[in-house]
């Protein structure tokens, strides 16, 4: 049997003669308004005092752990019992926690995720703009993210604010609502650009590379749609069948190219 269903069982038959016990199903006695918490630990100590103060009446109640994956194996157990009694009109209450059971949890790993917090907007106000951008860069390729998003179907542009606000994130920060100083907001502003800078770089190169073979294949296309020019819709219309996306820049030099092409032949 469960240890706190057998000390539950044990106590009701041992002070059977003593107190009526009332079980308040589904309610904390630490709720109530008019209640003193009894910081001992000892249940036998909690209700001798109740006995000696001519108390008739046992107040309790039962938790369960929630969905917790770490209580997953206890999730029919008891994990504490409350035990009260009311003297002058103050009811005075214990907890008994089960072995397994850490009371408290869910304050004490919110006050260390707000300790993490604290120490990583510290850590952002002290670190270089090289070094933040080297953080920023490996959570992306951890999170296997890139910086690259399309702004249109043929078109493409860079952002890294939204990898940035993710970064932040996953380290509990909100750049809008934590209290982040007005030279750390600049600063990851900067880096932010830094980072679209260097992405686009990359990608410009890669376009670089790929745009002859894709010239050559554009003017075949052209041809034999009966295009003598090449229009921007045109373009589109190839990039689309293609299912290729270019910057800006490489699409103005492919359809530079390819209407040369078209003119000189």
């Amino acid at each position: 049997m469960p240890e706190l269903e057998e000390l539950k069982n044990a106590m009701l038959k041992r002070y059977d003669d003593k107190f009526v016990f009332f079980e308040l199903d589904g309610m904390s006695l630490g709720d109530i308004k008019s209640s003193m918490m009894w910081t001992g630990e000892d249940p036998k100590e909690f209700l001798s005092m109740a006995e000696r103060l001519g108390c008739k009446i046992i107040y309790y109640s039962e938790a369960f752990p929630d969905t917790i994956e770490k209580y997953e194996k206890h999730i029919e157990e008891i994990e504490e019992i409350e035990l009260g009694f009311l003297h002058e009109r103050i009811l005075h209450t214990m907890s008994i926690y089960a072995d397994w059971y850490t009371p408290n949890e869910d304050i004490l790993k919110e006050e260390g995720e707000e300790q993490k917090e604290e120490e990583f907007v510290e850590h952002l106000e002290k670190v270089t703009k090289e070094d933040l951008i080297k953080e920023i860069i490996e959570y992306t390729q951890k999170s296997n993210l890139t910086v690259e998003h399309p702004s249109s179907d043929t078109y493409r542009s860079t952002s890294a604010r939204p990898i940035v606000d993710g970064f932040l994130a996953e380290k509990g920060v909100d750049r809008y609502r934590t209290g982040l100083s007005p030279k750390t907001r600049l600063k990851l502003d900067y880096v932010a650009d830094l980072i679209e800078d260097q992405e686009m770089r990359k990608i410009l190169a890669e376009e670089k590379e790929a745009l002859p073979q894709l010239i050559k294949k554009c003017v075949e296309w052209a041809k034999q749609n009966g295009f003598n020019k090449l229009t921007r819709g045109n373009l589109s219309a190839f990039l689309l069948e293609e299912e290729s996306r270019m910057s800006g820049q490489s699409q103005d030099i492919l359809y530079t190219k390819v209407n040369f092409e078209l003119k000189k032949k």
